[in-house]
């Protein structure tokens, strides 16, 4: 539904509790129709189900939605970049702006990764 990846069967909630208490009793977070909502976003494609990332840590910029794990998927195909986090930062213009965090194997050439 709309991206967003809905699960749903007799072992969804074993290893882990993702209920509330509510009247005595745990409130586990189902729809009328037995399905829990993941938060995690994904497409269909010929080889299954392809997960790209979290409808909670998605933001806009300029009117644009921004996924920060796409940003980390690409930064990490940067050879020398080991470790990437995306976050949004505030911004006057724009609302909000993409920040990235690296861990760098080396030092960086910035003007190769701004080609890249």
């Amino acid at each position: 539904e709309d991206g967003i990846i809905f699960v749903k069967g007799s072992c969804l909630f074993e290893g882990y509790f993702s209920g509330h208490w509510e009247q005595g009793k745990i409130s586990i977070p189902l729809d009328q129709d037995g399905w829990f909502k993941t938060r995690d976003l994904g497409t269909w494609t010929s080889q299954g189900l392809v997960v790209s990332g979290r409808a909670d840590r998605m933001f806009v910029s300029a009117g644009e939605n921004i996924q920060p794990e796409i940003i980390e998927q690409t930064l990490l195909e940067y050879p020398g970049i080991m470790g990437a986090r995306v976050v949004a930062r505030d911004d006057p213009e724009y609302g909000k702006t993409p920040v990235a965090y690296v861990r760098l194997l080396n030092s960086l050439d910035e003007v190769s990764l701004r080609l890249f």
